[in-house]
């Protein structure tokens, strides 16, 4: 009888740890994709509705949008299970419900960024990084730190839920101030930004030291990354973007 009653025991123990684990399974994969579904937006919550009406069955297919756009697809059909193991997703994602959204929100992106790219850069013969200055050894030096907006979405009413702001590292003299050489460069994204992010490219960036020794540019450049949600399907796109400055 005994005997009986420990097998029995064992037997609930069993059961009771299997649906433990089921419950827990089932628990985690409830988590993961409500916490998809908290970091996603809508299309229609980014971009302007007039981006919608002007694309409409101008496209045939995703391959034409990129092909307008700029934009480049890196990875494609991502599934939902998928999506909580891929680091892209990490800042949530933009939902599109079919091409036309899809290439409004391609289109709304390449013009924000050719808004910006198109600030003036008047480069002097003189404005590269200045060598005498450099060669001069009789004056101690500091470093100071340029940091300017360079980018906005305007889209709180004029003001911005995400912006860029690109930072340059000066070295100055010490009794003048003059700029003598520009150390490095960088960039990031802030704000509001589900769905969108960016990464800074020093190779592409350029920069210099204007005549005057007391101001210079650079033109910042960087990888502009869209996480997209196509009708459940994950797709991770890439713009090449630059950024005018004045320091």
């Amino acid at each position: 009888m005994s005997k009986k009653i420990i097998s029995l025991f064992f037997s609930l123990v069993l059961i009771f740890s299997l649906a433990s684990s089921s419950f827990a399974d089932s628990e985690s994969i409830t988590q993961d994709k409500s916490t998809i579904d908290m970091k996603t937006v809508s299309v229609f919550d980014v971009v302007p509705q007039e981006y919608i009406d002007a694309v409409k069955g101008k496209f045939q297919s995703k391959e034409e949008v990129l092909n307008a756009t700029g934009f480049k697809s890196e990875k494609s059909n991502i599934t939902t299970s998928m999506m909580k193991f891929d680091s892209g997703f990490d800042n949530g994602a933009i939902i599109v419900d079919n091409l036309d959204e899809y290439a409004a929100l391609l289109s709304y992106y390449a013009d924000l960024g050719k808004s910006t790219n198109n600030s003036p850069l008047s480069i002097s013969p003189s404005s590269a990084n200045n060598t005498s200055a450099l060669n001069n050894t009789s004056s101690s030096t500091y470093t100071d730190v340029a940091t300017k907006t360079i980018w906005g979405d305007g889209l709180a009413f004029g003001a911005n839920l995400s912006w860029i702001t690109g930072s340059v590292k000066i070295k100055k003299d010490s009794s003048t101030h003059e700029y003598l050489e520009i150390l490095e460069t960088g960039s990031s994204l802030h704000g509001f930004h589900p769905g969108n992010s960016w990464t800074h490219v020093p190779a592409r960036t350029s920069h210099g030291i204007n005549s005057d020794k007391k101001t210079g540019w650079a033109r910042i450049a960087g990888d502009r990354t869209l996480t997209i949600i196509v009708k459940g399907i994950g797709e991770i796109t890439t713009l090449p973007e630059s950024h005018y400055m004045s320091f």
